[in-house]
């Protein structure tokens, strides 16, 4: 069940209608129920792996807590992220290994023919083995304390807002917040504005998502017939789909959860406006990159010092860079595609870590930023491609000189994007500087989506429910 599908309507109306009319202590349980239902929607044998997971990571965590030796929690450790990592990799990379193994065995004239492996893929099982990998280590580095109730963590790891697609919430943030649920009852009215903004804003970003696949689809279906302005359109649009279609989810989730007084993390800050890649990184999906950071790129840094005795120093911190970004590559999807792109990025962000330590001097702020976007969007080409040769395609139709003006589509979609994120953007950090009560600018979200809806849907007729990083 998608924020922006019809059936989400009569969902969430149920919910808040429950939510202000029960007594304060049956908060939790509705919050509970409501979640399960809202995550088994589309996959009710999902429901039973979400119930396995909490119930491990709350009992190994639980144990972690209590143990007095460094030696006996890092053992629990190992289990807990092992476990999560065998359960990831069975879901998400089980059919594409074998089909690999298989097609080596074809070749090698051992195999003739095979079924493919194929495993239902569970909703959010990325976002969910990560918030349960962040759990357990820091309950072992004791940056938190193992959560003493089971209903509590079961909510912690299923509150419906943000399950599926993120952002990735870790404990210490959430969990604080969730105890205090019984108190967030009364002040339902003063918060459905900020709500109803938060989640305007991103069903407006959604829309124009909507509003750029066509163009981005059109060059990535047909390499062949495109030329190097056809190109350099369909990647533009491709680039900022993806950045609309995430974003404006982030936002309508944020929306939701505020419904409830619950604050998720900011996940975007302007990521198109950065003029290196580690800025890029540092303003795009910004739950996972900080999430890669402190659990993976740093402790692998400190691993490569241990074993190389501090010896190549410079060049451990773009090797760490490359294994990381791979991996992250790897966590989008089970195939090559998506190795490729984490691994570009790992390139770019060693590249800059040795043009740094090698003093050399840095470029003015325009070249910089003009050199990160041909960087970042030049990588989602194999990011959306669905084999070599569309790659391959791709390249070949910039080579096609020709021009012609930009499709309208991207125009208006580029145009309502910059607006929306400086409207975005004032709002995060409160620097309106007309007061204008908060229910006129909530019925101005509403008036002004209604608005896009009906221009975007009576030129173009595009409007899709689905998410691109639902399949992550």
């Amino acid at each position: 069940m998608a924020f922006s599908t019809l059936s989400f309507a009569p969902f969430i109306f149920i919910v808040l209608a429950l939510f202000v009319s029960v007594l304060p202590r049956w908060l939790p349980g509705l919050l509970i129920l409501a979640s399960y239902a809202f995550y088994g929607w589309a996959q009710p044998a999902s429901v039973v792996l979400l119930l396995a997971l909490t119930g491990f990571t709350w009992v190994l965590g639980k144990e972690i807590g209590r143990s007095e030796t460094a030696v006996r929690r890092k053992r629990l450790v190992f289990a807990g992220v092992s476990a999560n990592l065998v359960l990831l990799g069975v879901f998400k990379y089980g059919g594409f290994s074998a089909g690999e193994f298989a097609a080596l065995l074809r070749k090698l004239g051992w195999l003739q023919e095979s079924t493919p492996l194929s495993l239902a893929l569970p909703l959010g099982i990325s976002f969910l083995t990560f918030r349960s990998i962040s759990y357990l280590v820091d309950v072992s580095r004791k940056k938190i304390d193992a959560c003493p109730s089971l209903p509590l963590f079961a909510l912690h790891l299923s509150y419906f807002p943000q399950v599926v697609s993120g952002p990735i919430e870790r404990a210490d943030h959430l969990i604080p917040q969730l105890e205090k649920i019984s108190s967030r009852q009364e002040e339902i009215l003063e918060r459905l504005p900020e709500a109803i903004t938060l989640f305007a804003l991103g069903w407006a970003k959604k829309h124009f998502a909507d509003l750029l696949a066509p163009v981005g689809n059109a060059l990535f279906d047909d390499p062949a017939g495109s030329t190097a302005a056809s190109a350099a359109f369909g990647v533009l649009a491709y680039g900022l789909q993806v950045y609309a279609d995430f974003s404006g989810y982030t936002n309508m989730a944020q929306g939701v959860s505020w419904l409830f007084g619950v604050r998720l993390v900011e996940n975007f800050n302007l990521p198109y406006l950065a003029k290196d890649m580690d800025e890029f990184w540092r303003r795009w999906h910004i739950s996972l990159s900080t999430w890669i950071r402190e659990y993976l790129h740093f402790p692998l840094s400190r691993k490569l010092l241990q074993w190389s005795q501090r010896r190549f120093s410079l060049a451990l911190q773009p090797t760490s860079y490359l294994v990381t970004m791979s991996l992250v590559g790897l966590w989008h999807g089970a195939s090559w595609n998506f190795l490729v792109w984490g691994s570009l990025h790992g390139l770019f962000l060693a590249s800059q870590h040795l043009y740094s330590k090698l003093r050399f001097p840095r470029l003015p702020k325009v070249p910089a930023w003009l050199l990160t976007q041909l960087c970042v969007f030049l990588a989602w080409i194999p990011f959306r491609a669905g084999s070599w040769e569309v790659v391959s395609g791709v390249f070949k139709a910039f080579t096609v000189p020709a021009w012609t003006l930009p499709p309208l589509q991207l125009v208006y979609a580029i145009v309502g994007l910059i607006v929306l994120d400086t409207l975005g953007y004032r709002r995060t950090l409160n620097r309106t500087s007309i007061a204008i009560p908060a229910h006129w600018k909530a019925g101005a979200w509403i008036a002004a989506c209604i608005w896009l809806f009906l221009i975007q849907y009576t030129l173009w007729g595009t409007y899709s429910t689905q998410f691109i990083y639902f399949q992550f």
